[in-house]
């Protein structure tokens, strides 16, 4: 997202209203979620699922398909339609229940519901908590380790009438995080924290996604994944996204522009009657993002990427947002670098963005800038460490927002501060190699803090100057 503060814009998670463009949701993966019944789990095509059933995953329940019938209806700016889970206990203990983040809950609370969830099949309504943004989905019997099962839904999701990632702009509905997902269990338990309008707080695991939308035919939807096939006999369009930890979704008229950066599809959508010269210059700087990126990291692996012209302030300050596949952004080139960053470092590579933000912030706001500045400002001249005897780098957001602009300051500057120094410290060609690894490594999985700092001793085995660099943040001791 990338924040506006002080003289300067600041990157700071910015783009976040992805264009939710219409939940469509899925006869064939229906099929898969057919009658809600307990089994094994059979073997998963990914790479990352195809692990033993008898070895506990980090993090459950895993290896999650979600099915989405939706219908957009333009003039209520809502979503309805129902949304079918199947999802793998891949913990070591029998899981009595599950959670689903409904993030829409948070504008407004349980008393607007703006995400209204029925459950169907497969479970029954427990809990609420934070704000009806956590619903507690009580199994009818405890689900082994190993074993997997699915729950339906009926689901009807209201875009608020304020311009934001959630919200409405120009007459485009924009469902930033509203569609309801799995909330994620580790060592710690279920992570439910609260919605934050600071930056992020969002947490969920690689999924397959198939949404079967049904919108008026004026419309233009921009997605997660892509659009398999043009419309059916009723005007409903199908988009699949096979690896995605979220799916957005914007529906609206725009003006729509495309462009190819190697293998990989831009589209820009543009607020209709903006001048195509701005399109074009977006389209330049995601090209030249998502080359050097893919030279830098690793390849982008997916077929697309959505551009979306959105509100002009985001989650109280921010210009941009980023979500899988989708980016809100304005024509600004270092909003549109900091956000397709975040297409390695939260999408690809994943990480608790409450407990841990400067996973993503601080290495979308560190690639934005190393860019040349002729084609991106660069933000970081004259920046300065985090210091750890005042705020750890790795603090989380709760941390991070207890004082005014610490958190831009910490996690956004100083973490990518950071990250420049351990890139003079290893020389560009060995620091390169090192981020490879670590994103080949965790490769639509989940990165934490102990792990970079393990990745990182083995990049640079006795190098002082690393270490100090890790005590002087407080990545480790």
């Amino acid at each position: 997202m990338l924040w506006r503060g002080g003289r300067r814009a600041h990157s700071v998670a910015a783009m976040r209203r992805t264009v939710l463009a219409g939940a469509a949701a899925v006869a064939a993966a229906a099929t898969a979620c057919g009658p809600v019944a307990t089994r094994p789990a059979a073997q998963d095509a990914g790479e990352r699922h195809a692990r033993a059933a008898a070895a506990p995953a980090p993090r459950w329940p895993d290896a999650a398909r979600y099915a989405l019938d939706l219908a957009y209806d333009a003039r209520r700016f809502t979503l309805e339609g129902t949304e079918r889970i199947a999802f793998r206990n891949a913990g070591p203990d029998p899981l009595a229940s599950v959670w689903l983040r409904a993030w829409a809950n948070a504008f407004g609370g349980c008393r607007v519901s703006r995400a209204h969830v029925t459950i169907r099949a497969g479970g029954t309504l427990g809990a609420r908590r934070r704000d009806c943004t956590a619903l507690e989905v009580r199994l009818p019997r405890p689900l082994a380790p190993g074993a997997e099962t699915r729950i339906a839904l009926q689901i009807r999701v209201t875009a608020p009438a304020r311009p934001d990632r959630f919200g409405r702009f120009h007459g485009a509905a924009y469902f930033g995080n509203a569609i309801p997902v799995l909330a994620v269990a580790d060592r710690r338990g279920f992570q439910l924290p609260p919605y934050t309008f600071a930056g992020e707080s969002f947490y969920s695991l690689t999924s397959a996604w198939r949404v079967r939308l049904r919108a008026p035919a004026g419309l233009q939807v921009a997605s997660t994944g892509t659009q398999a096939g043009g419309r059916d006999a009723v005007g409903a369009l199908t988009l699949v996204a096979p690896k995605a930890r979220d799916f957005m979704l914007v529906v609206g008229r725009f003006d729509v522009r495309t462009a190819r950066a190697g293998g990989v599809r831009l589209r820009r959508f543009s607020i209709p009657g903006t001048r195509a010269r701005e399109a074009e210059r977006t389209l330049a700087t995601a090209a030249l993002s998502m080359r050097r990126y893919a030279a830098w990291y690793g390849p982008y692996g997916r077929p697309e990427v959505d551009l979306v012209e959105g509100p002009g302030e985001v989650a109280r300050g921010g210009v941009a947002m980023e979500y899988p596949e989708l980016v809100l952004t304005p024509v600004q080139p270092t909003a549109i670098a900091h956000e397709l960053a975040h297409q390695w470092f939260y999408s690809i590579v994943g990480d608790d963005q409450w407990s841990e933000p400067w996973l993503d912030e601080s290495f979308a706001e560190f690639s934005a800038a190393r860019l040349s500045p002729s084609r991106a400002q660069n933000r970081l001249r004259g920046c300065h460490l985090p210091d750890a005897s005042a705020v750890p780098l790795e603090g989380s957001m709760a941390t991070m927002t207890r004082e005014p602009g610490r958190y831009v300051r910490t996690v956004y500057v100083g973490g990518a501060c950071f990250l420049r120094a351990v890139q003079r410290a290893l020389g560009e060609a060995r620091f390169d190699t090192f981020i490879r690894g670590l994103v080949a490594s965790h490769r639509d999985d989940v990165e934490t803090t102990p792990e970079f700092v393990a990745a990182l001793r083995a990049a640079a085995p006795g190098n002082a100057t690393v270490e100090r660099l890790l005590r002087r943040t407080g990545l480790a001791s």
